[in-house]
């Protein structure tokens, strides 16, 4: 895709976890969903097609200002912000897009533990891993173009280091999930998508 002056360059990407997520909202009758990338009318519309709850925000500029105005906080502190009112609420789908390049490993299991507390059993998580050490200063955006499609536009013109989280990691910080697909994207990023074990058939408690 051509970049006008002044645009940021916008690339596709084949997906094959967002096939299992229109499964699943397909299925479920009126399912929860929380979108942490942040405020998008093409994800909107891609939600709007099914009866859903759908909460959307960007959680990585929260959490930078909380830790600018509290620098100790732990991200969970800046999900419970964003879910102010809806602490009792389990979601069916979770899209954590790359938020997790941006966290440290113990500001990652902190997250991800709270997003696991929100997580409805048999709920969907997807996260997106760099596989190199550098990453964009800021999060990428992700638009939801079709059940097998991705747009992902990169604003930021600088770079900062990231954690580089293997699979193995991965299922270790996830100890409750199981991982239901994976895929290499064209831009050094990995898709997974996990799905949370349902404690009463012997998973974790």
């Amino acid at each position: 895709m051509s970049k006008r002056p002044g645009q940021a360059h916008a690339e596709h990407h084949p997906t094959r976890a967002l096939d299992q997520i229109w499964a699943r909202l397909a299925r479920r009758e009126k399912p929860t969903v929380l979108d942490l990338g942040g405020a998008s009318q093409t994800n909107i519309e891609f939600f709007s097609q099914f009866p859903v709850r759908l909460v959307i925000d960007d959680f990585f500029r929260e959490y930078r200002a909380l830790k600018e105005r509290e620098p100790g906080e732990p991200p969970s502190k800046a999900l419970e912000m964003l879910l102010e009112g809806m602490t009792e609420t389990q979601f069916d789908i979770i899209l954590g897009w790359d938020v997790l390049n941006y966290l440290t490993p113990p500001e990652a299991k902190n997250f991800l533990n709270a997003l696991t507390n929100h997580a409805r059993p048999g709920a969907l998580l997807l996260l997106l891993v760099s596989a190199v050490t550098q990453v964009p200063a800021t999060p990428r955006r992700y638009r939801i173009l079709s059940p097998s499609t991705l747009s992902e536009t990169t604003e930021s013109k600088t770079s900062v280091n990231c954690a580089r989280y293997s699979q193995r990691e991965l299922l270790s910080l996830l100890p409750h999930w199981t991982l239901s697909r994976s895929l290499h994207l064209r831009n050094a990023m990995q898709e997974h998508l996990f799905t949370l074990k349902n404690p009463l058939l012997g998973a974790p408690a």
